[in-house]
C-alpha cells in the first residue's frame, strides 16, 4: 500500500513540476503589435495561465484520491480476506485509479473542488463579520461533513464497484444502517 501511495506522490511531484515550468515557461510567449509597437502576452496565454491554475488544482484532488483509492484497495484486500485476492491490492487500487475507478474520481475530484471553493468563499466572508460566527462554524461542521461523505463514497465505490453515485446510495445504506436516525 505505501509503495503506490508513493507512486502516486511521485506522479504528483512529476506533474507538479511539469505544470511549473510550463508557467514559468508561459511569459516568454510574446506577441509584437506593429501598428502600436507593443510586445505583450497574448490573450490565449493569459487564458491558459488561469485554465492550468484550475486544472492545478483539480489534479491536486485527482491525486490525493488515488492515494484514497489505494489505501481503501489494500484495507479491503487485508479486511475481506479471499484466496483470489490480488498479492499487491495497493497496485490494483493504484491502476484502477486511473482505470475503471477513472469517473468515480472524477466526481468526487469535482466535489472536493467546489467544497473547497466554499470554504474559501465563507471563511473570506464570515470570518469578517463577528455576528455570522455561528453561521461560520455550521458551515466549518457541514463542509467536512460533505468533504468525508464524499470521501466514504469514493470508498464504497472501491469496494463494491460500479458509479460513484451508486457507491454513494450504498455508502448511504451503511451509514443509516449503522448510525440509525443519527444521519
Amino acid at each position: 500500500i505505501l509503495s503506490a501511495c508513493s507512486a502516486a506522490l511521485v506522479c504528483y511531484a512529476v506533474y507538479s513540476f511539469v505544470w511549473v515550468y510550463g508557467m514559468m515557461c508561459s511569459p516568454m510567449i510574446v506577441q509584437y503589435d506593429c501598428d502600436s509597437r507593443d510586445v505583450g502576452n497574448p490573450e490565449w496565454v493569459n487564458l491558459g495561465r488561469r485554465f492550468c491554475g484550475l486544472a492545478f488544482v483539480l489534479t491536486t484532488f485527482f491525486f490525493m484520491n488515488i492515494s484514497n483509492i489505494s489505501c481503501a484497495t489494500g484495507v479491503a484486500a487485508w479486511y475481506f480476506k479471499d484466496a483470489d485476492a490480488p498479492k499487491s491490492p495497493g497496485w490494483v487500487g493504484f491502476r484502477w485509479g486511473f482505470t475503471t475507478l477513472l469517473p468515480a474520481n472524477g466526481v468526487a475530484t469535482v466535489l472536493m473542488y467546489v467544497i473547497m471553493r466554499i470554504r474559501r468563499l465563507s471563511s473570506s466572508i464570515w470570518t469578517n463579520c463577528s455576528t455570522c460566527g455561528v453561521c461560520y462554524l455550521m458551515w466549518c461542521m457541514v463542509g467536512r461533513c460533505f468533504e468525508t461523505l464524499t470521501r466514504f463514497a469514493l470508498v464504497c465505490t472501491v469496494y463494491r464497484g460500479g458509479g460513484f453515485f451508486d457507491g454513494a446510495k450504498k455508502g448511504h445504506a451503511v451509514l443509516l444502517s449503522v448510525l440509525g436516525d443519527g444521519l
